[in-house]
């Protein structure tokens, strides 16, 4: 039986021509442009273009900055904050840094619920994780960097700690790195 052969890529390709249509569903962009946000989103020629420089007037209206700014802040006026021992920030900071009013919570506003902890706040819980993941400031005992934070620690008795154990104590402080924040 005779082979057939294989059409010339010149021909008309109903995949390339669908992937290349914008759909309503996706706000006029094409399957290749959405596949393209949602795994390479900032990779030169994609849709998501960053700045290479912003003007400080764009950055200072943007709350999380303003807010993240306001956290390395404080971090350098105290020196470091001791954490919580479920290693959340202490609810004299939350307050102090909710009061700002750059992002507000409406179920705290309303009066639904109150501000006890990081996690009533979905503003202040993402500030505490950007924060620590940026490597602006990190968990970890005095003098000790981002690098020897995420080491575990080794207990008294000379064990491995348990899979997924925290780390808390006197050496459990919120560090800042030394930038010009001050």
């Amino acid at each position: 039986m005779p082979v057939r052969p294989i059409p010339s890529t010149a021909s008309y390709d109903p995949f390339q021509a669908y992937n290349t249509t914008p759909l309503a569903d996706f706000c006029g962009l094409s399957p290749g442009q959405m596949h393209q946000l949602l795994f390479h989103p900032l990779e030169p020629g994609g849709v998501v273009q960053l700045r290479a420089e912003a003007p400080n007037e764009v950055l200072d209206q943007l709350p999380f900055l303003r807010l993240t700014e306001a956290f390395l802040r404080l971090l350098h006026r105290e020196g470091g904050i001791r954490l919580t021992p479920l290693g959340a920030l202490p609810l004299k900071y939350l307050r102090e840094l909710y009061a700002l009013g750059f992002i507000l919570e409406p179920g705290v506003e309303r009066g639904i619920h109150k501000l006890h902890r990081e996690i009533d706040s979905l503003a202040l819980t993402t500030l505490h994780q950007t924060t620590r993941l940026a490597g602006l400031a990190w968990p970890g005992p005095a003098g000790a960097g981002p690098a020897a934070a995420h080491q575990k620690r080794q207990p008294a008795t000379g064990r491995q700690p348990a899979p997924g154990a925290l780390a808390v104590g006197a050496a459990h402080l919120y560090r800042p790195l030394p930038v010009g924040l001050a």
